[in-house]
């Protein structure tokens, strides 16, 4: 039960592109998370963050995101964003086994404007279900 506020503008940070073509993603957020296993963010309140609020980088496993509000963000709610060798998976390092569900998304992208509830890029087994 914990709220996030006021971060810093990122869209003048470094950013890369997730695949081909021509959109770009900043590998950050307000909530940050790299090589973790069985996480929880749970009722948070995420608001006027001028970034990404939570971002899943590389290797993730079993992370839960439930009944948070995320409100008046500059980029994406939730991100993820894992990595491949081109074409190859095998290594197994982006996001898996990802649950979001039960959150509230309004006013989102107010600096990016190819920002989502929830962009997932190079991730698997991803549960989306019951959000607003």
């Amino acid at each position: 039960n914990i709220g996030f506020r006021d971060m810093v503008p990122t869209y003048m940070e470094e950013w890369s592109p997730p695949s081909g073509g021509d959109w770009s993603l900043h590998r950050g957020g307000a909530v940050f998370m790299q090589n973790v296993s069985s996480v929880g963010v749970h009722n948070c309140t995420f608001r006027r963050l001028d970034g990404n609020a939570i971002f899943l980088s590389r290797r993730t496993r079993n992370v839960t995101i439930g009944e948070n509000k995320f409100e008046w963000l500059g980029e994406n709610a939730i991100a993820t964003w894992g990595d491949t060798d081109k074409f190859d998976a095998t290594a197994e390092n982006f996001p898996m086994y990802t649950t979001i569900e039960r959150n509230v998304f309004r006013e989102l992208g107010i600096f990016q404007k190819q920002s989502s509830a929830v962009g997932h890029c190079k991730a698997a087994f991803t549960t989306i279900r019951e959000n607003i």
